[in-house]
């Protein structure tokens, strides 16, 4: 109980201090104060640090010895023939041998093997956990060589003129005989989120210095140009269901990074508007529900809306406590969701998929630290803590 207490605070907390000063550049989505917690711990402990923090350090010393990433690395050519644009599959539409003209059909929740021969999301992922492990393992060990390799990760997907990738998601998750990219593939650059905020705990550590900072905000500046000029940029914006959750908390992150909060604090004001058209009173989602994985879905929605709501709490907006005037909230949400969460098989709804607690790791850490009033989120969290092992999250919320 002590140890979830002291999470609970340190999350409250908005600053901290470190061997080089004061912090200068914002944590949006984790904890600072438990980055610092763990940073002492290895200070003091360093012989025998515990399994997470193992996990962290096994991941980023394998990330030394892996290459670079980059979308050029792929054999497929895009329809405009610049490699360094992203290019994916639609991960639900699969080949239809009754279509003469090629066209693929969708299969909700049924993914399509074929997305794999299209690695650039693949990479994507793989560059953006690389990122994440080599800069909390340089926070938290102080060793160069961590800050040095998550710098020519970022340099050679973002900048290096011979393997950027372009600002744009215009082939992402194209439907074949269909179009060659759909508003729906802004979605997989969520992870940008995350990333952005180790790319801020770099800066402040010296580990990536001015010109690639500069460089990532311009970059990010494009791609949020693209977001509001772009059909597929503007389509996913307003997507009703879990896509347009995700691209505000990307979009709010994005103009942060770039110091454009006041743009960044509009999109997140605007979630109180999805929370009345999203979330019904008795904390069901329909649009997610509607899903042949809805219980998964119920959960991938709501991981955005907390992701978004942690930003928005850095901005003074409270999202957490905001609820409509007929009840509904994220909380409302997660009550509804959570039980079937922790108890799968008590599951009614359409999952034709097994459900992985960890999908919900993330709702039950940041529930239990904003609710603290709820004791059904701490008697949860006490269960999936003891359940699972190794876990580089524990590290950060």
């Amino acid at each position: 109980m002590k140890r979830y207490l002291v999470a609970a605070l340190s999350l409250l907390l908005l600053s901290f201090t470190n061997v080089s000063g004061q912090i200068t550049c914002e944590l949006y989505t984790f904890s600072k104060t438990k980055l610092e917690a763990v940073k002492q711990s290895y200070v003091t402990i360093s012989n025998e640090p515990n399994a997470s923090l193992k996990k962290l350090l096994h991941e980023a010393d394998k990330a030394l010895k892996d290459s670079v990433y980059s979308v050029v690395f792929k054999t497929q050519v895009p329809p405009d023939g610049d490699k360094h644009n992203y290019m994916s599959l639609a991960r639900y539409f699969w080949p239809d041998s009754s279509n003469t003209d090629g066209a693929y059909i969708r299969k909700d929740g049924q993914s399509n093997p074929e997305i794999k021969e299209y690695p650039d999301s693949r990479l994507l992922n793989k560059m953006c956990h690389a990122v994440q492990n080599l800069s909390l393992a340089f926070y938290i060990t102080g060793k160069k060589a961590y800050a040095e390799k998550a710098h020519r990760l970022l340099q050679a997907w973002f900048l290096d003129t011979a393997t950027r990738m372009n600002p744009n998601m215009n082939y992402a998750q194209a439907a074949k005989g269909h179009n060659d990219g759909k508003a729906s593939g802004v979605l997989e650059t969520r992870e940008f989120i995350h990333l952005l905020d180790m790319v801020d705990l770099l800066y402040n550590q010296k580990g990536v210095d001015e010109a690639t900072y500069t460089g990532l905000q311009a970059w990010f500046k494009e791609y949020l140009t693209w977001l509001d000029t772009s059909k597929n940029g503007k389509g996913e914006q307003h997507a009703t269901n879990n896509h347009g959750t995700w691209c505000a908390a990307q979009y709010a992150r994005y103009a942060i990074f770039i110091g454009r909060k006041d743009l960044a604090l509009e999109k997140l004001v605007g979630l109180k508007a999805r929370i009345a058209s999203q979330i019904e009173p008795d904390g069901r989602q329909p649009l997610e529900l509607a899903r042949t994985k809805s219980l998964s879905y119920s959960c991938f929605n709501l991981k955005a809306y907390c992701e978004a709501a942690m930003e928005a709490e850095k901005l003074g907006l409270d999202l957490w406590t905001y609820k409509t005037d007929d009840g509904r909230s994220i909380k409302k949400a997660l009550d509804y969701i959570l039980p079937y969460a922790m108890r799968p098989e008590t599951y009614k709804g359409q999952q034709i998929v097994r459900f992985d607690k960890s999908e919900a790791a993330l709702l039950l850490r940041v529930a239990f630290v904003r609710y603290p009033e709820d004791k059904q989120y701490q008697s949860w969290l006490a269960d999936f803590e003891k359940s699972v092992g190794e876990d580089v999250d524990k590290l950060m919320y």
